[in-house]
């Protein structure tokens, strides 16, 4: 556990102590007394580096439980311990309530009762359980005689802490542990990153596929849609399949990442687009309200007519969202439940959509049906994340089409580029067509896998401040780099502002050789340090 901690405070840039509070998950108190009890024998023989770590690639989510439940077989068989990881807290029970009949198996979550937490740390530490099950706050428990650890959808983006110090990767952490103990690991995933398929090619780790896809694919291609006077959101393609699937009684998913009924209110004559006077982000129009909205900062504004810049009355609404294409399912369907999921997930998002027979939204909605069966899953502007300028957006959005594909038999994806390779690959069931392109693409344009990057973030009241100080970093940090560094920025944060502070970031690429920890002392203490970001933008 040393080690684990020591490598996490070298790689998150934190001090020990900061890392050794994840180890300590509850207070002592008077009555806080670790029982003396025998510890379980470690029978497990050590494991050769590289040999220890597999990734399962499964065709559905039923062969993704089964694999997970045929690892957790084999690692208690052995007379060990199990850590089973989830994305999410309120996937924990689930899991729980399917292990408990045949083993002794207990739940750990952040977000459980400090009395919850505290019993399975002493019962953990025991070694009186033989499952635990939990999000990434379990990878730090005190395992007596750890043999397996299982992470289920191993491509969630909820393995990632990003809002508090220590910044990591559970699965980086988890990927550690394996190796300091010597333990098995497996990463189940419908769609694992490109990282882990780059290491299998090298042989550094395992790489199995489970299953044969049974799901269809359908690509609409957009540019051949007829024109017409009404525009709608749901090509007849699209409209067909809905049908079919709820005359047969299956729910349908139609996934959006766009909120309001228009995404950029635009005056014709000047030009001018309204964004939001705190975050400079574009305002959404919502028609039901007549207003202008940041989704971001929750403000919202009177309709930009006249136009401030011009004083036109010309203004026109583009793009589309969420709201409008809810209005388009009520009038296609009027007889039909629906249900309209946006904005931070919540748990009773999964009700709500267990509810209705068509359920609109965008990742909240996917999170909300993750684990039920699908008849059909629509992307109904599949481009629109596609071409996001970040390094990641292709992948990104390949593992979201996956991920519906697992739980579908019917996906219909309608976008302006059927020939890209993110959509080839996942209508003809060929991950490789996705990684071998994306990683030629990652190598040519120098981005992770072929370097690592690690992110630093200035805060100020004063934009210009927050500038400075980034200026400041990169310059002391200029001479400490290896002549294959680069150091991109500084740069604002794609949202501005966030909790009334401006943000600058200095984004940093480095051979796999570089030690990075050597640049900490040159970094101040209020600048976050966030290695491998999931997005740079912001």
């Amino acid at each position: 556990q040393l080690k684990l901690l020591t490598w996490l405070a070298e790689v998150s840039g934190v001090s020990l102590a900061t890392a050794v509070k994840l180890m300590v998950p509850v207070l002592p108190n008077r009555r806080f007394a670790i029982p003396v009890l025998e510890r379980l024998p470690r029978t497990r023989p050590r494991i050769a580096p590289g040999q220890n770590i597999i990734n399962l690639v499964t065709a559905e989510l039923e062969a993704s439980n089964g694999a997970v439940t045929e690892l957790v077989a084999r690692v208690v068989t052995r007379g060990q311990q199990v850590l089973v990881l989830v994305p999410e807290a309120h996937q924990v029970i689930s899991w729980v309530n399917l292990f408990k009949p045949n083993y002794s198996c207990l739940a750990f979550s952040a977000h459980a009762p400090e009395a919850e937490r505290r019993g399975t740390y002493l019962a953990v530490r025991a070694g009186q359980v033989q499952v635990v099950v939990g999000t990434r706050a379990a990878l730090w428990l005190n395992f007596s005689c750890l043999g397996g650890i299982v992470v289920t959808e191993s491509e969630s983006e909820n393995y990632r802490q990003t809002d508090q110090n220590p910044r990591y990767d559970a699965l980086g952490a988890a990927r550690q542990l394996a190796r300091v103990t010597g333990v098995s690991l497996a990463q189940v995933s419908v769609a694992p990153p490109l990282d882990r398929w780059a290491a299998a090619q090298q042989r550094q780790e395992q790489w199995r596929e489970l299953g044969k896809r049974a799901h269809t694919v359908e690509l609409v291609n957009l540019q051949a849609a007829p024109g017409g006077k009404k525009h709608t959101l749901l090509s007849p393609e699209l409209q067909e399949a809905v049908q079919q699937s709820l005359a047969q009684g299956r729910q349908v998913l139609l996934y959006l990442n766009r909120r309001g009924d228009a995404t950029t209110a635009l005056c014709r004559d000047c030009g001018y687009v309204a964004s939001c006077e705190q975050c400079q982000r574009n305002l959404a129009w919502v028609e039901r309200e007549r207003q202008l909205v940041c989704y971001h900062c929750v403000r919202t504004y009177p309709p930009a007519v006249p136009c401030p810049r011009c004083g036109s009355v010309n203004a026109t609404y583009r793009g589309s969202g969420l709201t409008r294409l809810a209005r388009e399912v009520n009038e296609l369907w009027p007889q039909v439940p629906s249900v309209l999921l946006e904005g931070e997930f919540k748990p009773e998002h999964t009700r709500e959509a267990a509810q209705a027979r068509v359920v609109v939204g965008s990742r909240t909605a996917v999170r909300a049906v993750n684990g039920r069966r699908l008849g059909v899953a629509g992307l109904v502007m599949a481009d629109s994340e596609l071409l996001l300028p970040e390094f990641r957006a292709g992948e990104r959005t390949w593992q979201l089409a996956h991920l519906l594909a697992a739980q579908t038999r019917h996906v219909v994806v309608q976008t302006y580029q059927p020939e890209h390779y993110v959509w080839q690959s996942l209508s003809q069931h060929k991950p490789e067509l996705f990684y071998q392109p994306e990683l030629a693409m990652r190598q040519q344009y120098r981005w992770p896998p072929a370097v690592e990057l690690v992110r630093f973030t200035c805060r100020s009241t004063s934009e210009s401040s927050a500038r400075e100080q980034a200026l400041e970093l990169r310059q002391k940090l200029q001479p400490h780099l290896p002549p294959q560094a680069e150091a991109v920025g500084p740069y604002p944060d794609y949202y501005r502002m966030r909790r009334g502070r401006y943000q600058y970031h200095l984004l940093l690429k480095y051979p796999p050789s570089f030690q990075v920890s050597t640049l900490w002392p040159y970094v101040p203490e209020d600048v976050v340090i966030e290695p491998d970001p999931l997005v740079i933008l912001s």
